[in-house]
């Protein structure tokens, strides 16, 4: 391995270790924001209850709950995404630089 690749590469229990925690993360997240979501709609349902009898909740309420939930759903998701292919990426960089060590070494023999 030349002096390059070990700057590159210094630790792999390490980058593995991220990508390990990077996923976990994701997972977490995803929950989080899903929990979220659920959280809105009770608490629209209370505001709907609270509302005076003769009150109507119209159309628009309920749009502006939907797009409450699609949007925090969304920005859930699109977190999700970003951590998980972090944890992707650093495993193929793992395994790259583990297959490029095997084939040195099976190429000196």
């Amino acid at each position: 391995m030349t002096k390059r690749d070990n700057f590159i590469m210094p630790d792999r229990a390490r980058l593995l270790n991220i990508a390990t925690w990077s996923s976990i993360l994701a997972w977490l997240v995803l929950a989080v924001y899903i929990l979220a979501a659920g959280a809105e709609i009770l608490r629209f349902q209370q505001d709907v209850l609270a509302i005076q009898p003769f009150e109507v909740t119209t159309t628009s309420d309920y749009m502006l709950l939907l797009s409450r939930m699609a949007v925090g759903i969304f920005r859930g998701f699109v977190y999700f995404v970003v951590l998980r292919a972090v944890a992707l990426g650093l495993i193929v960089i793992v395994e790259t630089s583990i297959n490029s060590d095997e084939q040195e070494e099976g190429g000196h023999e």
